[in-house]
């Protein structure tokens, strides 16, 4: 029996092998984030002993206008490791004249139903998401309204689970993603 796997497959198959053979064995966290892992993730999030997502959004909450100030008119809000999206309404309920939404998430099915729910509270914002591993280069969807800036947004402190090299990969990856007129809202666990 032959098994076809796609370039994804292939890929992860690769980082799997790669940190097996390594003295201290890793495999990489985006293996958790199936639908299942996706869901006890945001049961995680909602312990009191986990703490970044809470003060994430207190910080958020409590500068949400000086954050929005700097998102011009007309930009593309980009989110990796998008998850239930639950920080990200607070931008999206500040901000008033975003082109579109483009949520990028390893999980398929916690992203279309992420969507669902937001397309329901959203509905006259464009919102196209993206099934894939935001480590690796990926294609942006056309969108119908006028782009003028893309901002990546990445919540949550994952960057800090990167080696020194992955998050230098990374960042060139969101540059190139932004482009020259564009801009990063990060999260980092200090």
């Amino acid at each position: 029996m032959e098994i076809q796997l796609d370039k994804l497959q292939l890929e992860l198959l690769e980082e799997i092998y790669t940190g097996l053979e390594k003295k201290q064995k890793t495999l990489p966290c985006k293996l958790f984030y199936d639908e299942r892992g996706s869901k006890l993730f945001d049961l995680i999030c909602e312990l009191n002993e986990y703490y970044p997502t809470r003060t994430e959004s207190i910080i958020m909450k409590n500068n949400i206008d000086d954050i929005v100030s700097v998102i011009k008119d007309n930009s593309l809000l980009i989110e990796f490791g998008s998850g239930s999206s639950i920080k990200t309404r607070l931008l999206l309920d500040n901000l008033n004249n975003l082109s579109g939404y483009v949520p990028i998430d390893i999980s398929d099915e916690h992203l279309h139903d992420t969507v669902e729910r937001l397309k329901d509270e959203y509905p006259e914002l464009e919102i196209i998401p993206i099934a894939a591993d935001y480590t690796k280069p990926f294609e942006l969807p056309e969108i119908d309204r006028k782009v003028e800036h893309k901002i990546v947004y990445f919540p949550g402190s994952t960057i800090g689970n990167f080696t020194k090299e992955e998050a230098a990969d990374f960042l060139k990856l969101v540059a190139e993603t932004c482009g020259e007129n564009g801009g990063l809202l990060i999260g980092i666990d200090l």
